[in-house]
């Protein structure tokens, strides 16, 4: 027996030598645990991509249903309310179903319902109360998605050690710009609009679903499900995480305001003072989405050389400026130059915040889900305040008012950058 034993450990160390490649070796934990981390990286980058491109049909479905179901302007209002209320709605969800049915069902759960909802809309016949219902589940799906992915984004970055936000989001702006240009350029080609929608939804959905198998297994921490509210925990870390939690809200609230205010006035601006056409009309939201897409991507690069406090605060200021600046200009190129400068002040705010939330927080989850609902929360107070500001006092007013809006959130930075910095924060870049 014990011949038998040795001769058969011989032929197997035998059939090691000769035949190394068919031979399991083991893995070790480090290197399993940074190939999950790449995979989880590569993920995250295609699902904020992902993002992005569930976002841009709405430029194109939108002036669809509003011919189809022959719309007027009151009942178009509330088809555009119900996706931001929807998107509202989904966000505050996200953190608790990713506890539960963890990251990548999430993800391919949750960019399915979208792309679902965005095809419906296109092949089904609809009356109106229809295309508002799906126009709400789409942007349910699309909150849900936004908060999933900020809390992939923060995960690895805890995980990682270094700083990923910029990048994200930087891929989510450049998602959004290329489905926008492919919508463009296949219904340039002949097709129909719901034709050129189908297809890019086809391979977006195709690329979430390939995405989403690498993302993190699990990303919403344990210890989070006890502390989902702003009433549990030691005081002092209580009380830092509700301010924290408030600024950072506040901060996102008026960027995403400013970046909602160019979208619906930028135009109008235009063609009002500077006497421009219809088609030049988009240039300041195209102009400001492309720097902003650009200067985010070198964000994390920046983030090495600079502080916290001069990216976020300085860049906030430096905004201010720009927009106080904008009312003033003689010509339509000096315009477009400072919307561009102020595309690049304004970039880094979110990703910076959102990764500073992701690193301060004792309830990382529970954090990102009301920064999320607060800044969004900014793209749907514009038309609603701003407008009567446009109509009583010009729409130049508008853009002196967020300059204004600018001050107390360049404050909040401050506060912000030196609790993260007392809170050890911050990851390495």
């Amino acid at each position: 027996m014990a011949a038998t034993t040795g001769l058969m450990l011989q032929l197997l160390s035998l059939g090691r030598s000769v035949f190394p490649k068919f031979t399991r070796k083991p893995v070790s934990p480090d290197l399993s645990a940074a190939g999950e981390l790449t995979r989880g990286r590569r993920g995250a980058l295609c699902c904020f991509l992902c993002g992005g491109l569930a976002t841009a049909p709405w430029t194109v479905i939108t002036p669809l249903l509003k011919e189809l179901l022959k719309l007027d302007e009151q009942s178009f209002s509330v088809l555009l309310l119900c996706f931001g209320a929807g998107a509202l709605c989904g966000m505050p969800f996200a953190a608790a179903a990713a506890r539960a049915l963890g990251t990548r069902r999430c993800a391919a759960l949750f960019f399915g319902l979208a792309f679902t909802a965005i095809l419906l809309l296109c092949f089904m016949p609809l009356n109106f109360g229809g295309a508002c219902l799906l126009v709400l589940g789409w942007g349910v799906s699309l909150g849900l998605c936004d908060v999933l992915n900020n809390l992939h984004g923060a995960a690895l970055e805890r995980r990682l050690n270094r700083t990923l936000m910029g990048t994200l989001h930087g891929c989510y702006t450049l998602g959004c710009i290329a489905g926008a240009l492919l919508l463009i350029a296949l219904m340039h080609a002949g097709l129909s609009a719901v034709l050129s929608v189908t297809l890019c939804c086809g391979a977006a959905l195709i690329l979430a679903a390939g995405a989403s198998l690498g993302l993190l297994a699990q990303v919403v921490e344990r210890q989070d499900n006890v502390s989902d509210s702003p009433s549990s925990g030691s005081g002092s870390k209580a009380a830092f995480d509700i301010i924290h939690i408030l600024l950072s809200g506040g901060i996102c609230f008026v960027m995403y305001l400013t970046e909602g205010m160019v979208m619906d006035w930028g135009g109008i601006f235009l063609m009002q003072v500077h006497e421009v056409g219809l088609a030049a009309a988009p240039l300041c939201f195209v102009i400001l989405e492309l720097c902003i897409g650009l200067m985010r991507l070198g964000t994390d690069a920046l983030r090495r050389r600079c502080s916290l406090k001069v990216l976020l605060s300085g860049g906030i200021l430096g905004a201010a400026c720009c927009l106080g600046l904008i009312p003033c200009c003689g010509s339509v190129t000096q315009v477009l130059l400072l919307t561009a400068l102020l595309g690049l002040c304004i970039a880094g705010a979110i990703p910076l915040i959102v990764s500073l939330v992701g690193q301060s927080s004792a309830r990382p989850s529970f954090a990102l889900s009301v920064v999320s609902v607060m800044g969004y929360a900014g793209t749907l107070a514009g038309p609603a305040s701003l407008g009567p500001i446009a109509q009583y006092c010009g729409v130049q007013a508008i853009f002196v008012v967020v300059a204004l809006l600018m001050l107390p959130a360049g404050a909040a930075a401050l506060i912000l950058s030196a609790a993260g910095r007392s809170q050890g924060g911050q990851p390495r870049s």
